[in-house]
């Protein structure tokens, strides 16, 4: 079977997401057989198609009475077959039922959007008799500038076998295929911040400020002069935001983000996949480019773009005092009620990597980490079966400081003069995951969680096997 490519023009024709070849249609990764038309070693894609109308799933369309489609005569070859691949309008396919049997299929069984399938694209195929010994098959369209030929020797070589190996070719091609327009993912370099209520921000300030020893390089009044944001710097690229705003169901929790290099090209990316975006990209009041999203769960994910000319850049260098317990936020964790819609958002569509999961119990699963793309930060999945009430989802909406020594951070805690206003016990641990680690509360209950970046061992804890919660 030799291969080569020809450089001629042939008119196409826009198809659909099924594809008909060599006597057999697919859709999805279904097959049926249908009639096809043979005369002379030429063969054309002739299709059957149901009048029925497609409902929940693509391989409900059923055969009805089998119709031959019309072939198209190419003007620049009147020796050649030319014909759609796919349901033409000849064939009275209503091309609008398999995008619609594709999209009930995606909701119900939440497979990936067409976009990482097969996209409508421009196909067209042409056989002709390439020698007297040979028959061409020639594909174009889609990501191919020219035409791609297969010769297929008549003798020796049943119409089956011939129809098979173009099966098989238009099965890669199809797959391979991607509209030239498709929306590449900008990087998601890591965490950007957590945004907590605070109900007093003065108590607030003494922990996160006094305590734990961070700075508050700016914050945002209201009309009044009254504090609705305060800045609480961690490194120049991640923050705690506290808002004295009333909370929100979701405890104290008001949103996370994290930061990219592009928020517009995130932002039609997301779109892209079916993500419902803003118009357009904003920019906040400290001078940072960004947009908000919503995870299956509800919380709200913002995303960021630092710009030179932000707060966030002017105070570079700045307001980073000796006295911090951590100098990176590791991750943050958020409440997950279902494991797999919120897999497929954070992995399939943003791209996160899981890299780790524990269970508590053994029996039923816990936490899932899921790395950012392009950085370490990673993201927590706080798993559970029934709905946390307001005190648990303060231990699960959690923030993770980085330290390379629990023991000594918890002791330059304790000889603080603040430390005399914290009245919790500390309790040094070894986690599931092997780290050892400290829990800590703010005044309004949200864990702060001081956890050493190797294991004890040097050893890496394998990942848990237990089942989610139902």
């Amino acid at each position: 079977m030799k291969l080569h490519c020809q450089h001629r023009d042939y008119p196409c024709r826009k198809v659909n997401p099924a594809v008909t070849a060599g006597g057999l249609i697919f859709t999805g990764t279904r097959y049926r057989k249908v009639r096809a038309l043979d005369s002379a070693h030429r063969y054309g894609a002739v299709g059957s198609h149901s009048r029925r109308r497609a409902r929940g799933h693509a391989s409900t369309l059923r055969p009805g009475r089998p119709a031959k489609c019309s072939l198209l005569r190419s003007r620049a070859d009147p020796h050649a077959r030319t014909s759609n691949i796919g349901p033409s309008r000849v064939c009275r396919q209503d091309p609008g039922r398999i995008r619609e049997a594709f999209q009930m299929r995606e909701q119900k069984y939440g497979f990936p959007p067409a976009s990482r399938r097969v996209h409508p694209a421009l196909f067209c195929v042409r056989l002709t008799n390439a020698s007297p010994a040979e028959t061409s098959f020639c594909i174009r369209g889609g990501a191919l500038a020219g035409w791609l030929c297969y010769h297929l020797p008549k003798e020796g070589t049943s119409i089956l076998m011939n129809r098979i190996a173009i099966f098989l070719l238009l099965s890669s091609l199809a797959t391979a295929a991607r509209p030239r327009d498709e929306v590449k993912r900008p990087r998601i370099l890591g965490i950007s911040h957590m945004a907590l209520f605070a109900s007093d921000l003065q108590k607030s300030r003494w922990f996160y400020e006094d305590l734990l020893g961070y700075a508050e390089p700016y914050n945002l009044k209201r009309d009044d002069g009254s504090v609705r944001i305060a800045f609480i710097k961690i490194n120049e690229d991640q923050y705690i935001e506290l808002f004295t705003d009333t909370p929100k169901q979701e405890g104290q929790l008001n949103h996370i983000a994290f930061y990219t290099d592009s928020a517009e090209g995130l932002r039609a990316y997301l779109a892209s996949r079916g993500v419902k975006v803003p118009e357009r990209v904003g920019k906040g009041k400290i001078g940072n480019s960004n947009f908000n999203i919503t995870d299956p769960d509800g919380h709200t994910v913002e995303i960021v773009q630092y710009e030179p000319d932000s707060w966030t850049r002017r105070a570079e260098g700045k307001y980073l005092p000796d006295t911090r317990i951590s100098a990176h936020m590791a991750h943050e964790g958020v409440t997950i009620g279902a494991l797999d819609p919120s897999t497929r958002f954070y992995g399939g569509i943003l791209g996160f990597q899981e890299f780790w999961r524990g269970s508590s119990s053994g029996k039923v699963l816990s936490w899932v980490n899921m790395r950012v793309p392009d950085g370490q930060d990673y993201l927590e999945f706080m798993l559970y079966s029934k709905p946390p009430d307001a005190r648990e989802m303060g231990v699960k909406n959690h923030i993770c400081l980085l330290t390379p020594a629990v023991e000594k951070a918890i002791a330059a805690l304790k000889a603080r003069p603040a430390a005399t206003g914290y009245t919790v016990p500390i309790e040094i641990k070894v986690g599931v995951n092997g780290k050892r680690q400290a829990n800590l509360f703010d005044p309004d209950g949200t864990r702060i969680e001081l956890m050493e970046p190797n294991t004890i061992d040097g050893e890496r804890v394998p990942p848990s096997a237990a089942p989610p919660p139902k």
